[in-house]
C-alpha cells in the first residue's frame, strides 16, 4: 500500500519507503555478516536502520499534521463565509458543530434590509454573466461597512442583503450612511463603464427577536424571528413609497445616543399593509446620495415639521400651503411631494374620521 501510494506521488509515503529501504538494507547487511558473507560489524549498525525509520516516520507525520492544520484552518475560514462567527458568538457556541436545529436566543437587535431597486431590470439587460459580476461587486462594497460598524451579514437576499447588529443603533444608522457613500464610489465606476448607477433603499428598525436555527435533517440555516425583522422588512418597501433612501422607525431613533451625529427628518406615522400599529417614520438626510438636495432638505426641515403637524391635526389646507413653495422650489424632494399630495387629496375629500395616521396600501 505505502509503494502504492509511493508511486502515485504521495510525499509521506515516499518518506516512510525511504526510512523502510534505509531498515531494509541495515538487515540484509546484518543477515550477510552472520553469514560471513561480509564482515560482522563491532557496532549496533541496526540503530542506523531503525533511527532511519523512525526520522523518516517522525518527519511524515509532521509534515501531514502540518497539512492538516492549514486544511482545518482554510475549512474554517470557508464555514465562516457560510456561518457567521457573530452568529455562533450570539448562540454562545463555539464551533458550527456544536450546533443543533433550534438552537435560539432570544435579543433586542438592530436589523437593516437594503435593496437595490429596479435590478431586475438591469439584469435582464446585462445578462447572467455581468449580472452576477455586477451584484458581486456590489455586495463587495457595501459588506465592509456593516463589518465596520459591528453588524454582520445574516443572509444575501439576492440583490438583497439582511444585516443585524447586536451594537448600538448608532452602529446601523453609521453603516447605512457608509454604504451609501460606497456606493457613490462604485456608481462613478460604473459611469466610467457607461453602465446605470444603482440606487438602494435600506429601512432600518430596533426590537426583540428571536436568533436561532431552522431547517430539516439535513441542512440549518440561521434565521431570525419576530416582528422587528418583519416590520424591517417593510420599512426597506416604504424607501419607494416615500422616494428616501434610508428610512428608521421611531423605535431605532429612541434608541439612538443623546449625541448621534445624524440629521433625521420625522416624515409620517403610517400603519404598513399587514399591520395593525402605526409607526413614524424617520428620514436620514445624511443618507440622501444628492449633496444638493441633501442641503435642502436640511434647510426645510422646519417647514416640512410643521406641515406634517398641520397634516396629523386635520389641517390638510394649511399643510398643503406650506408645502406648496417647498416642492416647487425643490421638486425632487420626493417626501415633501408626497405629503403635499396626500394633503391636496384629503382637502378636497376630507375623510369621516382622522387620526393622523396613514394607511399604506402596497409594500
Amino acid at each position: 500500500m505505502i509503494l502504492r501510494e509511493a508511486v502515485f506521488g504521495d510525499v509521506n509515503a515516499r518518506a516512510l519507503l525511504l526510512g523502510f529501504g534505509i531498515l531494509g538494507a541495515v538487515v540484509l547487511r546484518q543477515i550477510a555478516g552472520f553469514l560471513e558473507l561480509l564482515p560482522v560489524t563491532v557496532w549496533p549498525i541496526e540503530l542506523v536502520g531503525f533511527f532511519g525509520v523512525v526520522a523518516n516516520m517522525g518527519a511524515a507525520l509532521a509534515q501531514r499534521y502540518a497539512r492538516a492544520l492549514v486544511g482545518l484552518d482554510q475549512t474554517n475560514a470557508a464555514i465562516a463565509r457560510f456561518v457567521p462567527f457573530k452568529f455562533l458568538a450570539l448562540l454562545h457556541r463555539e464551533s458550527v458543530r456544536t450546533v443543533c436545529i433550534g438552537d435560539n436566543v432570544k435579543l433586542t437587535m438592530n436589523v437593516m434590509f437594503c435593496d437595490i431597486r429596479g435590478f431586475t431590470t438591469l439584469a435582464e439587460a446585462a445578462g447572467p454573466d455581468a449580472t452576477f459580476r455586477q451584484i458581486n461587486r456590489y455586495l463587495s462594497m457595501m459588506e465592509p461597512e456593516i463589518l465596520k460598524e459591528g453588524g454582520y451579514i445574516n443572509q444575501y437576499l439576492g440583490d438583497g442583503i439582511m444585516s443585524l447588529f447586536h451594537t448600538a443603533a448608532d452602529n446601523v444608522v453609521a453603516a447605512a450612511v457608509g454604504m451609501i457613500r460606497a456606493l457613490e464610489v462604485l456608481n462613478a465606476e460604473r459611469g466610467e463603464r457607461g453602465e446605470p448607477p444603482l440606487r438602494v433603499g435600506n429601512g432600518i428598525n430596533t426590537g426583540p427577536l428571536m436568533l436561532g436555527t431552522i431547517g430539516g435533517r439535513e441542512q440549518l440555516d440561521s434565521g431570525v424571528v419576530g416582528d422587528a425583522a418583519n416590520l424591517a422588512a417593510r420599512v426597506e418597501g416604504m424607501t419607494k413609497i416615500f422616494g428616501a433612501t434610508v428610512l428608521l422607525t421611531e423605535n431605532t431613533v429612541r434608541a439612538l445616543s443623546a449625541d448621534a451625529p445624524f440629521s433625521l427628518r420625522e416624515l409620517d406615522t403610517v400603519v404598513a399593509q399587514g399591520k395593525r400599529r402605526p409607526v413614524t417614520i424617520y428620514e436620514v438626510i445624511d443618507a440622501e446620495p444628492d449633496a444638493a438636495l441633501r442641503a435642502a432638505k436640511m434647510a426645510t426641515r422646519s417647514a416640512y415639521a410643521r406641515a406634517l403637524r398641520a397634516y396629523r391635526y386635520g389641517d390638510f389646507e394649511a399643510a398643503a400651503s406650506t408645502l406648496a413653495p417647498l416642492t416647487a422650489a425643490i421638486p425632487t424632494d420626493a417626501p415633501a411631494n408626497r405629503l403635499h399630495a396626500l394633503a391636496v387629496s384629503r382637502a378636497a375629500s376630507r375623510p369621516p374620521a382622522w387620526d393622523g395616521v396613514t394607511v399604506l396600501l402596497g409594500k
